[in-house]
């Protein structure tokens, strides 16, 4: 929970940590409660122990709008989108 003494926002329903690294930023997601997305840029297989919420391969994808970040089985979580935009961290 270090990351949400740093930053203003405090409503784990609006805020979104994206990492590369499973073992810290997905599970340190996890272990808050925040959604997640993986950065996996290199297409690797990730453990079923690990919570991933969306998955981009390019950084790229968070910055251009619209948004296109996917739920596991490519289905759009459009919800989440709408209540997160501008609010990533």
């Amino acid at each position: 929970n270090r990351c949400l003494e740093k930053i203003d926002e405090k409503d784990k329903e609006k805020i979104l940590i994206i990492g590369d690294s499973l073992t810290s930023d997905i599970k340190g997601g996890n272990n808050a409660g925040i959604k997640t997305c993986w950065y996996n840029r290199d297409g690797k297989q990730a453990s079923s122990e690990y919570r991933i919420d969306f998955t981009i391969k390019n950084l790229k994808e968070i910055y251009d709008p619209p948004i296109t970040l996917f739920c596991k089985g490519d289905i759009r979580d459009k919800e989440f989108l709408r209540r997160t935009r501008g609010a990533l961290v």
